[in-house]
């Protein structure tokens, strides 16, 4: 039997929270105090509850005690954000909920280790009790505490009742981030990896160089393979490379972008996209310009530069010989290939 890795180049991609806890994410069940009406995976599920069945219902308490669910988090994270549904419930809701979280290290990378969770120390309280009601989405942020990490998270419901659905939105710590993008990037097939290379450059000869390879051991080895992949590219590639990107200022490249890859341009280009209409206009104009001269879009690492910086800098390059300006934007180029492994990588 193999395990199913979740897309963490995509997930990852944006820099943004993350549901931790979502089974499209990694996230998975692993014990629970009552199975009676309905199974606690159905909470993880990322589309909302369309009826009572669809949730984690436990049967009513005769006795002391309260029920529970200890979840594994996909990945291990900060956690900033807990989403508590009660959608379709209103007389069977839980009373009250609190959440604790816990950080439990598996050295063998699989789900053994994980039945020993009932038993062990360390968990951290993340929500203090809290009064649920009926068929509601309750939200918690400001309620949290602060700065708790956690792998496994176990979530309390007093005495008992149903849940429609869990969010557990956060941070991946960088450790965690960094290893399941190994993971991924090791394990996945030839033509899938080499698609997620082409979103941090498309230059079909570092491609090449870069699934020969592997494995990756560590964000220091990517980006010495990356380094050293760029030395053996010809221009040809370095000319294909160019045409995954969208001239400055806009939206559209020359080749078809993923939509991981179309998410990495606009973020670079965040600030001119915020630009005023008089210097969008002057980068248009430079671009055409540009593109007539040498054959090929502008190319820049325009991450945190402004609209007028980087108008000054298509200027002078603009007074470069073809074979100086190449060398130029090959190095653009490989800039904008490592700050994309670094924004991934953490």
């Amino acid at each position: 039997m193999g395990e199913v890795l979740p897309d963490w180049t995509r997930i990852l991609s944006t820099g943004a929270e993350i549901d931790l806890v979502a089974a499209v994410n990694g996230g998975y069940v692993v014990d629970v105090s009552d199975r009676f009406y309905g199974d606690a995976r159905n909470m993880l599920m990322p589309y909302p509850a369309p009826n009572m069945g669809d949730g984690w219902e436990t049967k009513r308490r005769r006795g002391p005690g309260h029920d529970w669910a200890i979840l594994r988090l996909g990945i291990e994270g900060m956690i900033r954000r807990l989403e508590i549904d009660t959608a379709h419930y209103k007389g069977n809701y839980p009373d009250t909920a609190s959440f604790e979280a816990t950080v439990l290290r598996d050295e063998s990378h699989g789900v053994s280790a994980d039945v020993s969770t009932r038993a062990i120390a360390g968990w951290k309280t993340v929500l203090q009790p809290a009064k649920l009601e009926a068929d509601h989405l309750h939200v918690f942020d400001r309620d949290l505490a602060a700065d708790v990490p956690g792998s496994h998270v176990r979530l309390n419901i007093f005495p008992d009742g149903g849940i429609s659905r869990l969010r557990v939105f956060g941070t991946p710590l960088p450790d965690a981030r960094r290893h399941a993008v190994l993971r991924q990037l090791n394990a996945m097939d030839i033509p899938g990896l080499r698609g997620v290379l082409a979103e941090f450059n498309g230059a079909p000869g570092w491609i090449d160089r870069m699934v020969a390879a592997r494995p990756f051991t560590s964000a220091e080895s990517i980006a010495a393979a990356s380094d050293e992949a760029a030395r053996g590219v010809s221009d040809a590639d370095w000319l294909e490379a160019f045409r995954h990107h969208p001239p400055i200022g806009e939206r559209q490249a020359e080749r078809v972008q993923s939509e991981t890859a179309r998410g990495l341009s606009a973020s670079e280009q965040d600030a001119v996209q915020r630009a005023a209409a008089a210097d969008l206009a002057a980068l248009a104009e430079v671009n055409r310009a540009y593109q007539a001269r040498f054959g090929y879009v502008f190319i820049v690492a325009a991450g945190g530069r402004t609209a007028p910086e980087i108008l000054a800098v298509a200027k002078e390059r603009m007074k470069n010989d073809p074979a100086t300006e190449l060398r130029a934007a090959v190095s653009e180029q490989q800039k904008i290939t490592r700050q994309r492994l670094a924004r991934l990588l953490g």
